[in-house]
């Protein structure tokens, strides 16, 4: 796919359901091209959700996060901390890069999708962290493409990171990517809300108008060798 740049693909992501918010079309067609996807969840805890009044445990969670990858058919998906949700940046950051440099050399990707810094603490703390680990080194040659994805509460967000926009198509995809989404019960709010089933759909639609297509997902590159 797209000469070998997405041949290997690891997702970065703070919590489970941010990667297939962000990247679920993408690593569906990547499978169904014959590439390997590989999901790193920064954390996953127990959280009182104000939308439910309900507390969600990090086991409810974590088996979301299964379904959902075995859905689009990810070869392997890890939660590297437990109970930091909403709490990550109370761990030393320094430890944070040190496990996602072991990981990353373990897994020699050839491309790296990493959460747009979003006002989220976990988000800002796991862009930073994704970002320094993945920095330009003769130890990460190997690593073609860059690329920052979006969280659906980006439309709040102060933050101005450069990079070029890329549209990627995943109107074959996008029904995979819905029900991806859906495996996490616990997450899912009403179609007027940011974070829905509904949403999703224009959210994906919108991004296709943009470049003349009916569905697809934006990344922000950092960096694109070719």
């Amino acid at each position: 796919m797209l000469n070998g740049i997405f041949e290997k693909v690891l997702v970065i992501a703070p919590h489970c359901d941010d990667d297939v918010l962000g990247c679920g079309g993408l690593m569906r067609r990547v499978k169904k091209s014959g590439g390997e996807v590989h999901v790193l969840i920064a954390t996953a805890g127990d959280v009182h959700f104000r939308h439910s009044d309900t507390v969600v445990h990090a086991d409810t969670r974590e088996e979301e996060f299964r379904k959902g990858l075995e859905v689009l058919g990810v070869d392997s998906g890890e939660i590297l901390f437990y109970e930091y949700e909403q709490k990550l940046d109370t761990l030393p950051i320094a430890e944070i890069v040190t496990v996602l440099d072991k990981k990353i050399a373990e897994l020699r990707p050839t491309a790296a999708l990493i959460p747009y810094p979003s006002f989220h603490q976990d988000h800002k703390v796991l862009f930073q962290a994704a970002f320094a680990a993945l920095r330009p080194t003769i130890d990460t040659s190997y690593i073609k493409f860059v690329g920052m994805y979006e969280y659906p509460f980006v439309v709040w967000d102060t933050n101005d990171v450069d990079g070029s926009l890329m549209h990627i198509d995943i109107t074959n995809e996008i029904d995979d990517k819905v029900k991806a989404m859906s495996m996490h019960k616990s997450q899912i709010r009403p179609d007027d809300h940011l974070i829905s089933l509904k949403t999703i759909r224009t959210w994906a639609a919108r991004r296709g108008l943009e470049v003349g297509l009916p569905y697809a997902e934006a990344y922000k590159i950092l960096k694109l060798k070719i």
